[in-house]
């Protein structure tokens, strides 16, 4: 299977359905910039300041920290835990702090030049004034293809669930393409469109630009 045919079958996978309500459409802008160390006994450590725009990219939505530990038991699988500390824009128009943690487990394998990876999220998320967490499962399938060049083409699907929900809904189906690129070995960068709707409901269509940049620094062991 080459590298078209995956994308297509990720982006049938990733259609939110054949309902004929108009969409309306927003487009946002999200970006990152963040730093990872890469510590001894497969530890590393990731912090990023995250700026969100919505209403066409016009006004800010939210901001916050996020730091993450993550530990990689074999070359193929990581586990990794995050807190986010957010500021989130209300009905009201005000910033309102919410806090987010989550837990995760990544698995990732090679086949040539082909990278296919799985990534499994559980994530609890509080309003301060709100008095029932949100809670989601997410499951994200993706792939991304080493060109041999400072580039990499990736492309990517993932479904929100909330278990919470009865009967279980799925509030959120996501389709990511992008590409990866390294300017050096430490400064990276990745470029990604995201296409975000309700499975089976595109009454409410998102689409988002993603900027991210990370400095990597690996301290020998």
């Amino acid at each position: 299977m080459n590298l078209g045919s995956i994308g297509l079958a990720l982006f049938v996978l990733a259609l939110p359905g054949t309902g004929h309500a108009e969409a309306e459409t927003d487009s946002l802008l999200w970006t990152s910039a963040g730093a990872r160390v890469r510590l001894p006994m497969d530890f590393d450590i990731e912090a990023a300041y995250q700026v969100r725009f919505d209403d066409n990219a016009s006004t800010l939505e939210s901001r916050f920290p996020e730091f993450e530990l993550g530990y990689e038991p074999l070359s193929w699988t990581k586990l990794g835990i995050a807190y986010r500390h957010i500021s989130e824009r209300s009905k009201s128009g005000d910033l309102e702090p919410a806090r987010r943690v989550h837990v995760q487990l990544g698995l990732e394998n090679e086949f040539g030049p082909v990278e296919v990876s799985y990534r499994f999220r559980y994530q609890r998320k509080k309003e301060l004034d709100e008095d029932d967490p949100s809670i989601r499962i997410r499951n994200r399938l993706g792939v991304q293809y080493d060109t041999k060049t400072p580039f990499s083409p990736l492309v990517s699907t993932e479904l929100y669930t909330d278990p919470v929900a009865e009967p279980v809904e799925h509030p959120k189906m996501r389709l990511s393409l992008g590409v990866a690129a390294k300017a050096t070995k430490a400064h990276r960068f990745k470029l990604r469109y995201h296409r975000q709707a309700e499975l089976g409901d595109e009454s409410d269509l998102e689409h988002i630009i993603v900027f991210d940049y990370s400095f990597v620094l690996s301290i020998p062991g």
